[in-house]
């Protein structure tokens, strides 16, 4: 019997190393699943983390893009609103004028300028209903003529013209003439009153 137990004790002690074995090992694999899965866990978790911040970085920097284009348009739409103010306040001070003084002599200074612009011996101007009697046709004549250097002959049309203030100065036979009105004063110096107003308004940097 001796030699039977020696057998199964032999068998016993063979299969505790093995099961102690199979034992390490699965706690080693488990150890290496673990650590595998931790590693893993840590890669997403920073893909996770630098994917929100990114679209973070992006949500903030579309705010910021739109925040910055509202704020540039509000600042165009009050220097614009600035702009028409400003010339509707010079429109206005051009109707004041006509009621003015000096007016028959901004009414002569425009005729002289357009006279010399025709450069022709008959001319005449046409002026709105009631502004014929703040010139002299006469006086403005001698005038052109002493400028061009020929002898002008001027007379005011009994045609009139439907303006706030100003002349037209024509040709006697109707083929040329000069609109020196204030509207198209205004019209043809219109880019050049706005530039002038931006340059005064708005040279601080924004």
């Amino acid at each position: 019997m001796s030699g039977i137990a020696n057998i199964v004790d032999m068998i016993e002690e063979k299969t505790e190393v093995k099961i102690q074995s199979i034992i390490k090992e699965a706690e080693d694999h488990k150890k290496q699943v673990l650590e595998e899965a931790r590693k893993k866990a840590e890669t997403v978790e920073q893909s996770i983390i630098q994917k929100a911040k990114l679209e973070s970085k992006a949500a903030l920097s579309r705010h910021e893009a739109s925040a910055k284009l509202q704020s540039k348009y509000k600042i165009l739409e009050a220097k614009e609103a600035v702009l028409i103010q400003v010339i509707e306040e010079a429109e206005e001070s051009l109707v004041k004028e006509t009621k003015s003084k000096k007016y028959g002599d901004v009414l002569t200074n425009l005729a002289v300028s357009g006279g010399i612009a025709l450069d022709d011996e008959k001319i005449e101007f046409i002026l709105p209903k009631g502004h014929e009697s703040h010139i002299n046709a006469t006086s403005i004549a001698k005038t052109i003529s002493d400028s061009i250097g020929k002898k002008v002959t001027a007379k005011i049309s009994k045609e009139t013209i439907r303006s706030t203030g100003g002349i037209i100065i024509r040709t006697q036979d109707g083929v040329r003439w000069v609109d020196n009105t204030f509207e198209a004063r205004m019209e043809r110096l219109e880019k050049k009153i706005r530039d002038e107003i931006v340059s005064i308004l708005f040279t601080e940097k924004e």
